[in-house]
């Protein structure tokens, strides 16, 4: 089974190449998903998971961004005192502490949302009516990506 490396930055492009230079990684049994300006670190993949990984990997963090944008921009609506910029710095912020807990505190996202979606409050009212949603257009999003993935490939 090949093995793959996602979200190679220059550190990591800097390990493979000690890797296959020690002979700790053999060249026939590597790829990569290589871009330059990931900031995501290395992640090991079994080559059988790669394209759902690379999908994450490389439009995790638009999908997310996008997901940001929307609640910012539906905040703004609902309250007209919030500015815009506000509402992009409630979130850098959000976003930022998010990223920490998952990464520095070691947190999953579902100890994340336990934590801060209490039952019978407004966050775990915001959680409940997301997962009436988010469910079926994650199904449409990877849907409609493996589909373009397998006419690409005939």
């Amino acid at each position: 089974m090949n093995t793959g490396f996602i979200g190679l930055g220059s550190m990591g492009g800097m390990l493979v190449r000690a890797l296959l230079g020690r002979g700790a990684l053999a060249p026939e049994n590597v790829w990569a998903a290589n871009r330059s300006q990931s900031k995501l670190g290395i992640v090991v993949i079994p080559e059988t998971v790669a394209r759902p990984a690379i999908g994450l990997a490389s439009g995790g963090p638009a999908m997310l961004a996008y997901v940001l944008q929307s609640v910012a921009e539906e905040a703004v609506r609902n309250k007209s005192e919030l500015s815009p910029e506000l509402a992009r710095k409630l979130l850098r912020e959000t976003a930022g502490a998010t990223t920490r807990l998952l990464s520095e505190a070691n947190m999953t996202t579902e100890e994340i949302i336990r934590r801060v979606a209490p039952p019978g409050g407004m966050t775990a009212l915001a959680i409940e009516t997301l997962s009436s949603f988010v469910p079926q257009a994650r199904r449409t999003v990877f849907r409609a990506t493996s589909e373009r993935t397998n006419k690409a490939s005939t």
